[in-house]
């Protein structure tokens, strides 16, 4: 039997994270663009808000190694 690698108390590893990809591309892209949107997080307790920046945090890294340095 396979273990739940979820946990309440505690953000999802990214590599876990399902769900929201449509909306985390949008704010990356958002977040690597100079006239980019801005955003705001919300939902009740144990919604998802941490993991979800933990997962946000995790693409934005991944994206900006892609890019050349100035």
């Amino acid at each position: 039997m396979a273990t739940n690698p979820f946990h309440f108390n505690r953000p999802t590893d990214p590599a876990d994270f399902l769900g929201r990809t449509d909306e985390m591309r949008v704010i990356v892209d958002d977040l690597c663009n100079a006239r980019g949107d801005s955003h705001a997080i919300i939902g009740g307790r144990r919604f998802g808000k941490s993991s979800f920046l933990e997962v946000l945090y995790d693409e934005l890294i991944k994206r900006l190694q892609q890019v050349e340095p100035r």
